[in-house]
């Protein structure tokens, strides 16, 4: 039947009629995903209860809510919508939760303090407030502008809520002393070795004392012989002949 032809008594059509109509022209709103396809968002769903399960099994917790709150979501089928509402709130009753307090040894509160959980960042600031936590062993660092780390363990009980945990760092990071002036390079000299005294020459011999002395020992000693000889043929004569070296 169409609308033209669906009238009251008097030439009027009905009013559902034109609702209809208005419906199919506008197009009514369903379950529709960004590609325009029910079937992807019905997978999506489905995928993340999946894997909310398996995360459940392997005791982390945290994760399996973050993918229950995807299949919880009003666009998933009912039936899968509603298992995960109930294993959400079941999760959130298992999920522990701890509050975090950092002080000094003077007892004052340091709000500034990270908290790192297994090597990643857990806490930017210590507020006192709870926060979740999987259950299980931790190794945790608390770490404060100025003051040296403090590192911990614990063991976190499922199902535990508002565990109070306190850390005091002992002292403040000791600051390294400044660097003393370094003392300015010496300049490289180069050893300056003492000077040898030149050797004394030997002196020549003719110019020596002694050689002048036996010369005129020699002379005297010649002229001796001679006066002495007193032969008068003059046969035999003593000639001395000496060479001075020049």
């Amino acid at each position: 039947m169409s609308v033209r032809n669906a009238r009251r008594p008097g030439g009027k059509a009905a009013p559902w009629l034109w609702a209809a109509a208005l419906l199919v022209g506008l197009g009514v709103p369903g379950r529709a995903s960004a590609d325009g396809s029910a079937e992807a968002i019905d997978n999506r769903c489905a995928a993340a209860s999946d894997h909310a399960q398996s995360l459940e099994r392997d005791g982390k917790l945290r994760e399996a809510r973050a993918e229950l709150a995807k299949c919880s979501e009003p666009t998933c089928p009912s039936p899968i919508r509603d298992e995960c509402l109930q294993r959400r709130a079941s999760v959130d009753t298992a999920l522990p939760t701890i509050v975090l307090a950092a002080k000094d040894s003077a007892g004052n509160d340091i709000a500034s303090a990270r908290v790192i959980v297994d090597g990643e960042l857990f806490a930017e600031r210590v507020e006192g407030k709870p926060l979740p936590i999987d259950p299980g062993a931790h190794h945790v660092v608390f770490q404060a502008p100025g003051f040296v780390p403090v590192q911990t363990t614990w063991v976190i009980m499922q199902g535990e809520k508002d565990r109070r945990e306190r850390v005091v760092f002992p002292s403040a990071l000791a600051l390294p002393p400044p660097a003393a002036a370094r003392p300015a390079p010496a300049l490289a000299t180069r050893p300056v070795s003492p000077v040898a005294p030149a050797p004394a020459q030997a002196p020549q011999f003719w110019n020596s004392t002694w050689f002048w002395g036996a010369i005129g020992a020699a002379a005297l000693v010649g002229g001796a012989i001679y006066l002495s000889s007193g032969q008068d043929n003059g046969a035999s004569t003593i000639h001395l002949q000496m060479q001075v070296p020049h």
